[in-house]
């Protein structure tokens, strides 16, 4: 994965309301992380399942470090 693709990728998103609902939509995990990948793809990003279940889990332990 090319770091740098999925942040970029999330910086569409942060600046889409339509990717936005897409992704807010989705209730399970699984589906989630497909359609990450798919939209990913879809804009000429190149990232993974894994890079994105990685990306996932960094932004839960930052949150929780910060409250413990």
């Amino acid at each position: 994965m090319s770091a740098n693709d999925f942040d970029r990728f999330r910086e569409l998103v942060l600046g889409s309301g339509a990717l936005q609902e897409e992704l807010r939509a989705i209730d399970d995990h699984e589906e989630f992380i497909r359609t990450v990948v798919r939209l990913g793809d879809d804009h000429g990003f190149s990232f993974n399942a894994e890079d994105v279940m990685t990306a996932m889990n960094l932004s839960r332990r930052s949150w929780i470090e910060r409250w413990i």
